[in-house]
């Protein structure tokens, strides 16, 4: 079941597809994105999960070491959500 946001005024940090959780379908989004020319994500602010302003491989790394690892970038989740412009 997809599930649709209509207020997208803060989304939770690395949330590329905007379910309202972070999990391995996110790193996915990403993937699916920057590598076979997928859609870009609805809230790009979100999907930067590692908060260096770009869009990139490190971005679905990032997300997949902190739900594997529990080692979020830069040891911090904060902030834990970010507003979707």
């Amino acid at each position: 079941m997809l599930k649709v946001r209509e207020n997208l005024s803060a989304v939770k940090r690395g949330d590329a597809n905007i379910d309202g959780v972070l999990d391995f379908s996110d790193a996915l989004v990403l993937i699916n994105h920057l590598f076979l020319g997928g859609p870009a994500p609805d809230c790009p602010v979100a999907a930067d999960f590692n908060l260096d302003s770009a869009l990139d491989l490190s971005d679905p790394i990032a997300i997949l070491n902190t739900l594997f690892h529990g080692k979020p970038p830069a040891g911090s989740l904060e902030p834990a959500t970010v507003p979707c412009r």
